[in-house]
């Protein structure tokens, strides 16, 4: 079996079920008894990702019912809809008041629901009030920034997901060639430099390095700039209260970029074949083969995975197959605060809920939630199901029972979970230290923060048209010929002025507009 293979069925538990843990301080939702509480059936709507329903969706939900049954007196319909059938439907259904509690949904821009504007078409719920009145406990384990997200025009409309995710820079390196040439600890680019060089002298048979995201990921947040928009290249001054957006490859720093990586590109320090976002673990299986020795990685998380559990895989496969290797991540410029990823969720790895505004049940299901994430006995079941049917626990760590794989699991993996991951309470499916997950909790309490513009979202509709057109120039023109060496220092402001044409001021002065009415709640 190919090592990518193995690496895959490795790695497929961990991305749906990873995280850290940690306990929270929790309030609970004030003692009502269910005699209280005339029966209610909450329906929650979530988009079909990968299998939709699992075959014992009713067994774990019941489960849930039962549990709560001297609380919540309430019954769970939870249903999944193709994702080309989801939005219209769920707009269709809070229209019209048909059965519908809750739904799916994530930041705008990701293919889900723009909860914007049907809060401002008035179809969701104000959660403003209801929220800590209903579901204390859940209230109080957000950081209050967090909630400011899921506001618009400074009224709450949604539930952000417990989950926090940041972009670190890390160089996931061979720590047994920093080991044999002496090498120091690797906390800047200009060191990261350092060790390509060693190794393209010593090393002959190996490829020093790989990229494995877009410039502005890798180098904007390290020279000093907030990631306005990934996709689009558009950045401000981290310190710049007025978040004045500056093109990217229009910064000083940009050209310090194409230095870096048209001289690494030139020295034969990087494989140029397959650079690109999104190859975190394409580029771990060419680690296992020996092929490169080290790759440049943007993010804590990416599909689901800690740098700590990429270590762990890679390290332990080299374990188990007697292979003398060792891999560690150095986070690049450790005191730098990291940029949080907008709480909301991408609707990948996480996301968010919104209740309908026509909904009878909005305090039952706010109070189902808090109940949900009062306690690991209750987010267990919710999240991996029926303890010795669909999980088995070995200490703290996640197990399937003997001779169950994550395909025949009827319950693990289920569409829509991302909602409600919650970094207190997730379980490793791995092994990992407990030294790990307390590194990345700390990452991510202390040494990570969102942005100044989290919470503005732009109007891109009367510019669509132009932001197409500046990505595909970014990725075709600059992006791509960057990251596989065919990029020429000499056409940047060529290339600059191309873009400009093209519409980037129209661009930069439409969302600037929209920004100088922005207020953080």
């Amino acid at each position: 079996m190919k090592t990518k293979f193995v690496l895959a069925a490795m790695i497929v538990l961990s991305i749906l079920i990873s995280g850290c843990q940690m306990n929270p301080t929790i309030t609970t939702t004030p003692q009502i008894t269910s005699e209280a509480l005339p029966a209610a059936t909450l329906s929650f709507y979530f988009p079909q990702l990968t299998v939709g329903e699992k075959p014992d969706t009713q067994l774990v939900l019941s489960e849930l019912e039962s549990k709560a049954a001297d609380r919540l007196n309430i019954q769970l319909n939870f249903k999944w809809l193709p994702p080309a059938l989801y939005a219209q439907t769920v707009e269709t259904r809070l229209a019209s008041g048909e059965e519908l509690d809750a739904f799916f949904c994530g930041l705008p821009g990701q293919g889900l629901l723009d909860f914007i504007a049907l809060a401002r078409d008035g179809l969701l719920a104000d959660l403003t009030d209801a929220l800590p009145a209903y579901a204390p406990g859940l209230v109080a384990q957000y950081e209050q920034n967090d909630l400011n997200c899921a506001r618009v025009d400074d009224r709450l409309f949604a539930i952000p997901s417990l989950f926090p995710m940041a972009d670190h820079v890390y160089a996931i390196v061979r720590q047994d060639l920093m080991d044999s040439y002496g090498l120091a600890a690797i906390e800047t680019f200009a060191d990261y430099e350092q060790y390509l060089a060693t190794i393209k002298e010593y090393e002959p048979n190996t490829i020093p390095g790989r990229i494995a995201d877009s410039t502005v990921a890798l180098f904007a947040r390290a020279f000093g700039y907030a990631v306005f928009d990934k996709d689009h290249g558009l950045v401000y001054g981290w310190s710049d209260q007025s978040m004045q957006l500056i093109p990217w490859e229009q910064t000083p720093e940009f050209q310090i970029v194409v230095d870096y990586l048209t001289d690494w590109a030139q020295k034969g320090y990087l494989e140029l074949a397959a650079q690109g976002a999104g190859d975190i673990w394409n580029a771990g299986d060419r680690i296992i083969n020996g092929q490169i020795s080290s790759f440049l990685f943007a993010g804590e998380y990416r599909i689901g995975e800690t740098i700590s559990l990429v270590e762990y895989v890679l390290n332990n496969y080299f374990l188990n197959n007697n292979i003398p290797r060792e891999i560690a991540a150095y986070r690049l410029y450790p005191d730098l605060e990291a940029q949080r990823l907008n709480p909301l969720g991408n609707g990948l790895t996480t996301g968010s809920l919104a209740l309908s505004a026509q909904s009878e049940n909005m305090e039952r299901t706010l109070m189902f939630l808090d109940w949900l994430q009062s306690s690991q006995e209750s987010y267990d079941i919710l999240m991996y199901g029926i303890e010795g049917k669909h999980y088995q626990l070995d200490g703290e760590r996640l197990e399937f029972p003997q001779g169950m794989t994550i395909d025949q699991n009827a319950w693990i993996g289920w569409d829509g979970r991302q909602a409600f991951k919650n970094l207190a309470y997730e379980r490793f499916a791995t092994d990992m230290p407990l030294e790990d997950k307390e590194q990345y909790t700390q990452n991510i309490r202390f040494n990570a923060v969102l942005a100044p513009h989290e919470g503005f979202f732009a109007d891109y509709e009367p510019i669509a048209d132009l932001l197409e057109l500046r990505k595909q120039q970014l990725l075709a023109k600059i992006e791509l010929p960057l990251l596989t060496g065919t990029f020429d220092p000499d056409d940047l402001d060529t290339l600059i002025g191309q873009l400009n044409k093209t519409g980037t001021d129209e661009i930069i002065v439409n969302i600037q507009n929209q920004l100088e009415s922005f207020h953080a709640p």
